[in-house]
């Protein structure tokens, strides 16, 4: 069973846990990082991991960050750690496991409430997660824990709608070739209506031939100042970490199918709140780039009010089967 919860949740389990291991990729100063510096001070087992080079991290803003957070954490009695750029099990992964509860983030634990968390009760996700944040990552669970994994199930959601003739509608923080890709240009050929949000800041040389083709053959693609990962599909849903681009394919990052008509309605209010803040891409870089800062200013101040509302918890039990596509062979 999985709930939507605010990150006030999270900070609330932090606080008087004894024993707590939360990984991310980028950890900023705020209410998670502070509660995790209270709770090592306060004698609780902590332990923490963030990665010491953030991909595209030109300025090394976000390593320098990462390297404080940690110095900060040890100074307060936590095990906290860097990984390395080139470790053998890179990791993308935003999870917490608090006292042998699992929560799962969207984004990097933020404090602007531009994330999707969800508590993940069932056991074998709970195990499924414990294992991988130990070096042993397996993806028999219904949660995925590593980026081909989770791809794999976000691509059948998108199928599932395909073969129904549903309009499918994706959110990437970045976006390239592969699996969804695939399964988009699928959709397209099948005459079915596709809509992409992609974060505008990730739109590079390696992402635009992509959004060009798919552009070209007639998906409506958005660019926007979020940066969440999410697909609606008909009847199902899928959210997670893992980035619909190229990347490390064992690289740590979860992925989890959502079938309860409430949870479904749920991740689509949220996507059609990201939909409609975005901007129409305009292929060419400094026309989107342009728009999209026109657009940021007249509405981060509403926007900004919008989000600090926490949304009410939603459960769901998930379950479902993970079946192959019937729809063409563009997932191969």
């Amino acid at each position: 069973m999985i709930t939507f919860v605010a990150s006030a949740e999270v900070v609330r389990a932090v606080r008087p846990a004894r024993t707590i291991t939360l990984e991310a990729y980028v950890l900023r100063p705020g209410r998670v990082f502070t509660a995790l510096v209270e709770a090592s001070r306060n004698g609780a087992r902590v332990r923490v991991r963030l990665s010491e080079r953030p991909y595209a991290d030109t300025s090394g803003e976000l390593g320098r960050g990462n390297a404080q957070a940690v110095r900060a954490l040890r100074r307060a009695g936590a095990q906290a750690t860097l990984i390395p750029e080139r470790a053998p099990l890179p990791s993308h992964i935003k999870a917490a496991l608090i006292d042998g509860r699992l929560y799962l983030d969207d984004r990097n634990w933020p404090d602007d409430g531009k994330d999707t968390i969800v508590r993940d009760d069932d056991s074998r996700d709970v195990a499924s997660v414990a294992n991988a944040l130990q070096g042993r990552p397996q993806n028999f669970a219904p949660l995925a824990v590593q980026k081909d994994s989770a791809l794999r199930r976000e691509a059948r959601t998108l199928y599932d709608a395909i073969d129904a003739g549903r309009p499918v509608s994706v959110e990437t923080e970045s976006f390239g070739f592969g699996r969804i890709y695939a399964a988009l240009r699928v959709a397209l050929q099948h005459h079915v209506a596709v809509r992409l949000l992609v974060a505008q800041r990730d739109i590079s040389v390696r992402s635009r031939p992509a959004l060009a083709r798919l552009a070209a053959a007639g998906a409506s693609i958005r660019t926007s100042i979020d940066d969440e990962k999410m697909a609606v599909a008909g009847s199902q849903a899928w959210i997670g970490s893992a980035n619909a681009s190229a990347g490390r394919s064992n690289q740590l990052d979860w992925g989890l199918r959502v079938f309860d008509a409430r949870a479904v309605d749920r991740v689509r209010a949220r996507f059609e709140d990201n939909w409609g803040q975005g901007v129409d891409y305009a292929g060419d870089a400094s026309k989107s780039a342009r728009a999209f800062a026109s657009v940021t200013a007249s509405t981060s101040a509403k926007e900004t009010s919008k989000r600090a509302a926490s949304a009410p918890a939603v459960s769901t039990r998930n379950a479902g089967s993970l079946r192959a596509p019937r729809c063409g062979t563009g997932a191969r």
